[in-house]
């Protein structure tokens, strides 16, 4: 069992197989892009979130006075739900997505 020679099977190529050349630098270059945007969104982000923290006048869009003390405005209520608002459009669309893939897939012959 140890004279089994290792070396005989790591020369070997298999019939049609190719590096992929450029695939690894596009995929580094998608990458560096989408980090980029998420950056600048943060960077949006930060200095929205400044700007309503430290100015009163932006502060009062949010919050109004009211007989019972202070309450969210309708563009307070609109900011606090805004990302379970985005998610639920989000998860509309993606079903949506998938009910016309699965009927395309249908027309096909195929099963999703």
């Amino acid at each position: 069992m140890n004279s089994f020679n290792q070396q005989e099977f790591s020369n070997y190529t298999v019939v049609g197989s190719q590096q992929a050349t450029g695939t690894s630098t596009i995929a580094k270059k998608f990458m560096a892009n989408v980090f980029a945007w998420m950056f600048i969104a943060l960077g949006i982000s930060t200095v929205m979130a400044v700007m309503f923290a430290t100015n009163e006048s932006l502060l009062q869009l949010m919050f109004t006075q009211t007989t019972k003390g202070i309450g969210l405005s309708g563009f307070g209520w609109i900011i606090q739900f805004s990302p379970l608002i985005f998610l639920c459009a989000q998860q509309a669309f993606c079903s949506a997505a998938y009910f016309v893939f699965c009927i395309v897939c249908r027309y096909y012959g195929h099963e999703p």
